[in-house]
């Protein structure tokens, strides 16, 4: 008889979970890249074909979001449909646990954009810039408004989460640690918010929201801090507009 088979079986207690591997986010991030290039593609032709000011105005933005989180969704499906679910870490917490989350997610990212914002003003380094896009949703209809309240407070934290926290700082962190996977996942995730001028805001959060995934063992916990800070965005955006 082999050591092996004097072994007793691992059980699924006590089994390591499982982590994403470098082809998991090979293949996802390869997806969801060839899908940015023909959506980008597909809607330079549609301006060409019927120019006009329909795809920055709200419907537009609403649009681009949606297609956005269309894109990003695909690398978490790959990579889901590959390894399971289980890989992305959703471990249930109590619900108390994730409204403090959302709670304190809220309070984190508003509090961070006010001192950015100051520093900002103060130094003249454009470390802070307001989203000018987001300040015309308010002229969405109602049923707009219910759609981009869905796709910015709960889709996008959603797949955002699974990319770059359950799916890149996972990965990082099983080579860089905990603390060197935070930063190159948040120097990521800040880029990715560079066209709205809100890339140190975004990577600040995005550090803090790997820690908080790290030390609790849940995405749960990002996503729900995460959805809890775009909502508050999105209050505070509907409130300015009035």
């Amino acid at each position: 008889m082999s050591i092996a088979q004097g072994l007793p079986p691992t059980s699924a207690a006590t089994r390591p979970p499982a982590q994403p591997t470098g082809a998991d986010v090979l293949i996802g991030l390869a997806l969801s890249g060839a899908l940015f290039v023909l959506v980008a593609i597909g809607i330079g032709l549609a301006q060409v074909m019927r120019p006009g000011a329909w795809l920055t105005g709200p419907w537009g933005l609403l649009l681009q979001l949606a297609l956005a989180n269309a894109v990003l969704a695909m690398a978490a499906l790959s990579v889901a449909a590959r390894r399971g679910w289980a890989v992305f870490q959703f471990k249930p917490l109590p619900a108390r646990t994730l409204m403090l989350c959302a709670v304190g997610g809220a309070a984190g990212g508003i509090s961070l954009a006010f001192l950015l914002s100051v520093v900002s003003e103060a130094t003249g380094i454009p470390l802070h810039g307001v989203n000018e896009e987001l300040m015309g949703v308010d002229a969405l209809p109602a049923l707009g408004m219910a759609l981009f309240a869905v796709i910015a407070a709960v889709t996008t934290p959603l797949v955002e989460e699974l990319i770059f926290r359950g799916l890149l700082f996972q990965w990082l962190r099983g080579r860089l640690g905990a603390v060197g996977g935070a930063l190159i996942s948040a120097v990521l995730f800040g880029g990715l918010h560079w066209p709205s001028g809100q890339a140190v805001w975004a990577g600040l959060v995005g550090f803090a929201l790997a820690l908080l995934f790290h030390r609790s063992g849940s995405l749960w916990t990002a996503i729900a801090a995460h959805s809890g800070n775009n909502a508050m965005a999105i209050i505070l955006v509907l409130t300015l507009a009035m």
